[in-house]
């Protein structure tokens, strides 16, 4: 089994979002970076076949991301469907 990777949290998941582009913006990178998950799901929980797929410190950033999303866009998950569909 793959040891926990150390210090490789994504920059992009520390930045607060404050604006409509940024979240867009945001769940495109997640996409991008093959780490999309429904945005109704708490990020701790998120699993594969070789286990977690965030560190705990991970998690607690992306479900803070997705907060402020929620706060900012009417339905994240809409638009990661529209995403994950073209």
């Amino acid at each position: 089994m793959k040891d926990k990777q150390t210090n490789t949290i994504k920059s992009y998941f520390k930045i607060h979002i404050h604006r409509e582009n940024q979240a867009k913006k945001f769940l495109d990178k997640l996409y991008e970076d093959g780490l999309m998950y429904h945005p109704e799901d708490d990020a701790h929980e998120i699993l594969t076949d070789n286990g977690e797929l965030f560190s705990a410190d991970e998690a607690d950033l992306l479900n803070e991301r997705m907060g402020e999303i929620w706060g900012i866009l009417d339905d994240p998950c809409e638009y990661v469907l529209k995403l994950i569909s073209e």
